[in-house]
């Protein structure tokens, strides 16, 4: 159905921006710890330069590849990136800090207009005007349940372990884009 649709669509984007929280309080702890705040501007510099690069070859990807594809690549892509950010920075490797904090800028930009591109196949115009907000709201619960998990937690598990959860999070929402990439007719396409 329609609703189920954007229930389980909104779910995924609630996970997408949850890893974001996670992930966005250790890389912008991080950098701020060891790179110095006023050493952000660089961070925004080396993220702009990233994500132009980055919109080439996606926009390149789009056209060759199937939408659940490329959604799917670009998470679990996200996750190795991430992993392996994670492991420099956890093995003492202070120069993976601003590549995690640009990775982490780039990733969320691909993984949300990827959620918009699922929802404009999915949802025809008329069932995108009903349900887009109630999409919204669900995925909103993501970005401020990550907040306060994170918030909650760190005293407990340390900084850098908190981009675990963001890390599991991109797993979890591998692992529940499986069935569709097995059975794509799962997944129904609007017609108008």
């Amino acid at each position: 159905t329609v609703f189920g649709s954007a229930v389980g669509l909104g779910a995924v984007g609630s996970l997408v921006l949850l890893s974001y929280s996670f992930l966005r309080s250790v890389a912008d702890s991080l950098f701020i710890h060891y790179i110095g705040s006023e050493n952000l501007h660089l961070g925004w510099i080396y993220t702009g330069v990233a994500i132009t690069f980055s919109v080439l070859l996606y926009n390149r990807l789009v056209h060759r590849l199937h939408t659940l594809h490329l959604f799917s690549g670009l998470v679990l892509l996200s996750l190795l990136l991430g992993s392996f950010f994670w492991i420099l920075i956890y093995r003492g490797h202070q120069s993976a800090i601003i590549p995690f904090y640009v990775f982490k800028e780039v990733y969320v930009i691909f993984l949300v207009e990827q959620i918009w591109t699922l929802c404009a196949l999915l949802f025809a115009n008329q069932s995108a005007k009903l349900f887009y907000g109630f999409f919204m709201t669900i995925a909103t619960i993501g970005a401020v349940g990550g907040n306060i998990i994170s918030a909650t937690l760190v005293h407990r598990v340390g900084t850098l372990n908190i981009a675990l959860f963001g890390l599991g999070t991109l797993a979890l929402i591998f692992m529940l884009m499986i069935p569709l990439l097995i059975k794509p007719q799962f997944f129904p396409i609007s017609q108008s």
